[in-house]
């Protein structure tokens, strides 16, 4: 379609021409119109002169009383006058007393002078005796005068043709008009097809666009040209199509985006219409269903058209859930379950209305996911947080909830129940030489042996680490529990076999009986764990029952671990020397760092706070406070001059597994100013080989740094020579255990020459610990052992007294009980 357009400038000169000769005409009509006026003026003019001149004939001839010559000169008047006329002289009476036809003589004047026209004669009375009227039927046009005669009551009524002068009138003005009309005509038309072709039809061709456009046809566009108001209203459009066809795209673009978005959703999407029929479904929504969507039912009945289920019923989800939604109301479960293939699947569901404009609800959107995997995570989680990870044992919160349970039904009917504490003994040996993973899978089998035992007699649960705990309800006696011990430490003769390895693992167990040892469970479970001590001080692998006296041995253990959290800040903690000597020239080559606690009066042992600092890592912070003040020591002691190769700092295992050693050493050595040549690192045998794939690049590390290596206690654990000979160390410190029975016990003797012959030819050190005796000496050194310490020569001495023994002439055994 093509729209053609031209400026209002071009053809508004064409309307003013046509309203110019409008104006022409309506001028011309108008001047007829005066001379209409003239016309009827002459014709009045005409008429009353001829009257006049009638009515003095008659007066004059009435005057002598000739009233035939009267009515000869009134014919002959009449007759005179062009066109058709008459006139008729009127006595008082009102009847014709002269006319011009002899027959209206003596009839009333009103029925012959109505004949020209219905009371023309009334008429002319009341125009001041004249007028001018025509008439349609004989299309004449005459003048009507009336006249009193100058003598008597008589009235001459003339009717006078003046047709004539209108007629030339008429003629005259046609001639005028009519080329001025076809002008205009001429120019209307014109105006009329111009205005057509121009304003019209394009207007008609825009309607149609727009008309398309209401209807969708944002394809359709008008082909515009000239630089007129319509072309400019095209264009426009044309614009306006574009832009609308654009606008279409793009939400036609975001609705496929939309709809791929929500079909790529990871939900299940279904879109109700407001009257509960499905109008859209995603895939995954098809998914979860296990069939297509399509929906047509009422609101109430969605639950059973969707298979949606109560959780745990065979009831369909209520109606009343959807009716909220459908009412405005966004609403959610997670209690559905969805029937597909026979079996139930739980799903979580939300139901969101969506309202118009007019606040109607037009859809609703429900939106459902497959929450099994949530449902096993929540119900792995519950199962978390009343059940040990590792054992699948009951935890702590769940073996207090139960013994809470168990101890108001032994209130209710008076009867008795017993708490075991159980702790394996020497465990921590296990994860420090073979490492966690092997610790963990050593606790899975004490488990399952253990839940052999309980069975349905009683309650076990794992309180952490290798602890555990087994509640005992109905008993009668304290035989019962005693039956449950036993069994619990006969599971544990077996040995544990792990990949290669045969552990022996033992266990202690503290008892507490219900309700003389204690009301609640706090009070039982204290009472259990002092037991469970006792039992570990009487040898390990047996049963204790508790006794009042276990309390105050808890409390003092407490007390204990408290004051030693403070003793470095507090300055209650001393660093002791025993010195270390060469066999072979007698003198002193070094010396043994060791810790020792002075609490207020009291000097705490060090095999009751070691092991305490050990097991609450407190043996962190205390290492590297010893590591640091045996460091700053040395460096006196050679800055005096002191004849010392090198100072011994034993390094725990807790030390290793917790803190950077490596940086620890670094730092100390740095911060005292000690060469690393000064310095020796000892280890523990059983931490070393526990994993020494992991151990031996730290020491590795070490020794690079001019740190000399010694593994103390060498024989209490076990040791592999493929790892032994790749061990970057340089002494074995032989245990104090293997020198006690040397020489009078063989087996003792045998260990001692077995262990210098290996480090003999592993080219290592040998130095032996707790020599008391000039026959242990004398042994020691007849076997090649390189140095020794104990008794024999020193205890542990204080800095200022290890500096005099130093500073005596010659070596003097020192008396093992000083």
């Amino acid at each position: 379609m093509q729209i053609r357009s031209v400026s209002i400038r071009l053809w508004l000169p064409v309307l003013v021409m046509g309203l110019f000769s409008l104006l022409l005409a309506l001028t011309s009509l108008l001047n007829s119109y005066e001379r209409y006026m003239d016309l009827a003026s002459q014709g009045m003019t005409l008429g009353s002169q001829t009257t006049a001149a009638l009515s003095q004939h008659l007066a004059k001839n009435l005057g002598r009383g000739n009233e035939e010559d009267a009515a000869r000169d009134l014919r002959d008047s009449v007759s005179q006058m062009p066109g058709d006329n008459a006139a008729a002289l009127v006595d008082a009476s009102g009847r014709v007393k002269l006319a011009s036809d002899p027959a209206w003589q003596g009839k009333p004047a009103a029925e012959v002078l109505n004949r020209f026209e219905p009371n023309r004669f009334h008429a002319v009375l009341k125009r001041d005796k004249q007028d001018v009227s025509s008439d349609p039927d004989s299309r004449q046009v005459r003048g009507y005068q009336l006249i009193s005669l100058p003598a008597g009551n008589d009235v001459l009524f003339v009717a006078q043709d003046v047709s004539p002068l209108y007629q030339a009138f008429w003629r005259d003005l046609l001639d005028k008009l009519v080329p001025l009309w076809a002008l205009g005509l001429v120019v209307m038309l014109v105006l009329v097809l111009v205005l057509n072709r121009l304003v019209t039809q394009p207007i008609v061709q825009l309607a149609g666009h727009a008309r398309r456009l209401g209807f969708g046809d944002y394809g359709a566009t008008l082909q515009v040209g000239g630089q007129g108001e319509l072309a400019i209203l095209g264009r426009a459009l044309n614009e306006m199509s574009l832009g609308m066809r654009s606008n279409i795209n793009s939400i036609r673009d975001r609705e496929q985006e939309l709809t791929e978005s929500i079909d790529a959703m990871p939900l299940g999407v279904i879109i109700f219409n407001n009257d509960g029929s499905s109008r859209y479904a995603n895939r995954m929504a098809q998914t979860l269903l296990g069939r297509k969507i399509s929906i047509s039912v009422a609101i109430a009945n969605l639950g059973a058209a969707l298979r949606f289920f109560r959780s745990g019923t065979d009831s369909h989800y209520p109606a009343s859930f959807f009716e909220r939604a459908f009412h405005g109301e966004a609403v959610g479960a997670d209690d559905v379950e969805i029937d597909r293939d026979g079996s139930r699947v739980p799903l979580q569901v939300w139901l969101s209305p969506v309202s118009g404009p007019d606040n109607l609800i037009h859809y609703v959107i429900a939106a459902f996911d497959d929450v099994t995997s949530r449902k096993q995570n929540e119900a792995r989680i519950q199962h978390l947080a009343h059940y040990d990870y590792l054992t699948d044992l009951p935890n702590r919160l769940s073996f207090t909830r139960r013994c809470e349970l168990e101890l108001a039904n032994a209130r209710r009917v008076r009867g008795q129940a017993a708490l075991m504490f159980i702790d394996l003994d020497r465990f921590k040996q296990i994860n420090d030489s073979l490492g966690h993973p092997v610790g963990d899978r050593v606790l899975r089998d004490v488990a399952r042996r253990f839940s052999s035992v309980v069975g349905e007699t009683g309650f076990l649960a794992r309180q952490g680490g290798d602890e555990f705990t087994v509640f005992v309800p109905g008993m009668t006696v304290p035989e019962d529990a005693v039956a449950v011990a036993l069994g619990l430490l006969h599971s544990l003769h077996e040995a544990v076999r792990i990949d290669q390895h045969e552990l022996h693992v033992d266990a202690s167990i503290g008892i507490s009986l219900y309700p003389q040892d204690g009301e609640d469970i706090v009070s039982l479970l204290a009472n259990a764990d002092a037991a469970m001590y006792r039992a570990k001080n009487q040898g390990r692998n047996n049963y204790q029952f508790y006794t009042a006296d276990l309390t105050s041995q808890a409390m003092e253990r407490m007390a204990l671990e408290n004051d030693l959290r403070g003793a470095i800040e507090r300055g209650e903690l001393v660093m002791h020397y025993q010195p270390q000597i060469d066999l072979a020239s007698n003198a002193i080559i070094g010396a043994e760092a060791l810790v020792r606690w002075q609490r207020g009066d009291t000097r705490v042992a060090p095999d009751k706070f070691i092991p305490l600092a050990e097991e609450s890592w407190l043996i962190v912070s205390l290492g590297e406070w010893t590591l640091r003040e045996s460091c700053r020591q040395m460096r006196a002691w050679l800055d005096m001059g002191l004849p010392l190769k090198r100072i011994a700092v034993n390094v725990s295992g807790a030390q290793m597994q917790r803190s950077n050693i490596v940086v620890m050493v670094r730092s100390a050595l740095e911060d005292t100013g000690l060469s690393p040549m000064h310095l020796e690192l000892e280890l523990t045998e059983s931490f070393i080989m526990g994993d020494p794939a992991r151990h031996i690049p730290v020491l590795e590390e070490l020794r690079a740094m001019g740190i000399s290596l010694a593994i103390d206690d060498f024989g209490t654990g076990y040791s592999s020579l493929s790892y032994l000979k790749r061990l970057p160390i340089d002494k074995l410190k032989i245990d104090k255990s293997f020198i006690d029975g040397i020489p009078e016990q063989a087996h003792d003797c045998g260990i001692a020459k077995a262990i210098l012959a290996m480090a003999h030819t592993l080219q290592l050190k040998v130095l032996a610990e707790g020599v008391e005796t000039t026959a242990q000496r004398a042994f020691l050194s007849a076997h090649g052992c390189d140095s020794v310490q104990g008794f024999l020569y020193s205890r542990a001495l204080e800095p200022e007294a290890f500096q005099r023994y130093i500073g005596q002439p010659r070596l003097m055994a020192v008396d093992a009980a000083a």
